[in-house]
């Protein structure tokens, strides 16, 4: 299995325990996780509400021990608030996963903002593990006019493009943040258009 943590979902039992992006897991309830498959891993994880779960941690050359309670997490796709700096009022937008209702979460938290007169937005998609498709294209056409958001090319050397719809809602300047429990693909590919595209936004 792979067994690296790309990022912890804020909120969840992990995340609060202090689990960090890139930390290894090496063993689930004392049984080591070296020739484990991901789905029996995943069974050994996801057990029932209020049940114990003992993932030990390899960080580095350190090892720890994580006594974790699985819970159930509302995930909340997006949450913003405004910042006042010395260039006036900054929109701030958290967004912690690609799920199936963060562009409609994304499109209000934009929508506010504007009403809110900002002057320009910090998109935070640090510890984001990433998510749908779908989802990300969504997204990204609520900040980019036009062009390509992303090109995927399957085996068979077939390529698909996805581009921007259009219809940005808004034009003010980006300041994306990012980290190394950021997914990066499709992220990769859709920061590398907004630094090249667009003089305003910035990663």
């Amino acid at each position: 299995m792979t067994n690296n943590v790309i990022a912890p979902i804020q909120g969840t039992p992990a995340f609060r325990a202090g689990i960090l992006p890139d930390d290894v897991i090496v063993q689930i309830n004392g049984q080591k996780t070296q020739g484990m498959k991901i789905e029996d891993a995943v069974k050994r994880i996801l057990v029932p509400v209020g049940t114990k779960v003992v993932l030990t941690i390899q960080r580095g050359n350190q090892s720890q021990t994580f006594n974790l309670t699985r819970a159930n997490i509302a995930i909340h796709p997006v949450t913003y608030n405004t910042q006042t700096t010395a260039v006036g009022k900054i929109g701030y937008i958290r967004l912690p996963e690609f799920t199936q209702t963060a562009p409609q979460e994304m499109h209000r938290a934009i929508q506010a903002l504007e009403k809110q007169q900002v002057q320009g937005y910090v998109l935070d998609l640090r510890s984001d593990p990433g998510g749908l498709l779908d989802a990300s294209l969504q997204i990204a056409s609520m900040w980019l006019k036009e062009g390509a958001i992303v090109s995927l090319v399957n085996r068979d050397q077939v390529k698909d493009s996805y581009n921007a719809s259009g219809h940005p809602l808004t034009n003010k300047p980006l300041v994306i943040l990012v980290d190394k429990g950021s997914a990066m693909l499709p992220l990769d590919k859709l920061l590398d258009n907004f630094k090249n595209e667009y003089e305003w936004a910035q990663v």
